[in-house]
C-alpha cells in the first residue's frame, strides 16, 4: 500500500524563499510516518513558471534525496 500526503514544509518550489532545507526534514518527518509519494505543490500558470518549478524541485530535492 502507497500513502500520499502533501509537504508544504519549506513553501512552494516557485518562491524565492522555498527553503530546501525545511522541506527536506518534512520529508524525512513524514518517511518516518510511512508516506511514500508526495505531492508538490506548484502553480498552474503561467506555464514557464510551473515548468521552472518543477526544474527547480528536480535538481533541488529529488537529484539529493
Amino acid at each position: 500500500m502507497d500513502v500520499h500526503f502533501v509537504c508544504p514544509d519549506g513553501g512552494s518550489p516557485a518562491n524565492d524563499d522555498f527553503s530546501v532545507d525545511a522541506h527536506l526534514a518534512g520529508l524525512a518527518a513524514l518517511e518516518e510516518l510511512g508516506v511514500t509519494w508526495v505531492g508538490v505543490p506548484v502553480p498552474g500558470d503561467p506555464l514557464d513558471r510551473t515548468v521552472e518549478a518543477l526544474h527547480r524541485y528536480g535538481e533541488e530535492i529529488i537529484d539529493g534525496y
